[in-house]
């Protein structure tokens, strides 16, 4: 993910952002390029942030047509803890 994401610019969008297209059931929030990918292959329909604080707030009207939104961020402190924020975040919209 740091490969990908420069110092001092957002990502604009999150990655494989294709996934929110049309109405779907489930979507995987993954934490980096190539977890999304993994998650991808493994037959989940997936997108992801580039790091525990990439997601931005402005991305959560992207998921209006899903379902459920399944967050899996690393198991580590910081993707525990922003995990747990962005569960929150999806139950209040």
């Amino acid at each position: 993910t740091k490969e990908l994401s420069l110092a001092g610019l957002t990502c604009p969008v999150p990655f494989n952002v294709a996934a929110l297209d049309g109405p779907c059931d489930r979507v995987v929030v993954c934490e980096g390029a190539v977890d999304t990918l993994s998650a991808e292959e493994l037959g989940h329909r997936a997108v992801g942030a580039p790091g525990v604080t990439g997601f931005r707030d402005d991305w959560y009207d992207r998921f209006r047509h899903v379902g459920h939104v399944v967050v899996a961020f690393d198991n580590d402190a910081a993707g525990v803890t922003r995990a747990v924020e962005l569960r929150a975040g999806f139950r209040r919209r």
